[in-house]
């Protein structure tokens, strides 16, 4: 499995994977800074919304990840079988 994520043709979508995966996690953090809300008095309260955004960001990334992961293993055995007929 390792040679074969190794050649050639798979390194755009490694490289892709890492980018975009790296992408949401840094989405992910900038919401999370952004999760606080001033209010009039200017006490400060953490919006849920904002919370939840920066979360969902996060699993997308693993879902990236996951996906990236399925992406390899179903053309490992795809291959595999074509080689075995």
């Amino acid at each position: 499995m390792f040679n074969y994520a190794r050649q050639l043709r798979w390194i755009p979508l490694h490289l892709a994977a890492i980018a975009i995966s790296y992408g949401f996690i840094e989405l992910g953090f900038w919401q999370w800074e952004r999760r606080f809300r001033v209010l009039a008095d200017g006490s400060q309260i953490a919006d849920w919304q904002n919370t939840f955004y920066a979360i969902q960001w996060w699993f997308f990334a693993l879902f990236m990840v996951w996906f990236w992961w399925k992406f390899l293993t179903d053309g490992y055995k795809i291959e595999q079988k074509a080689e075995k007929s």
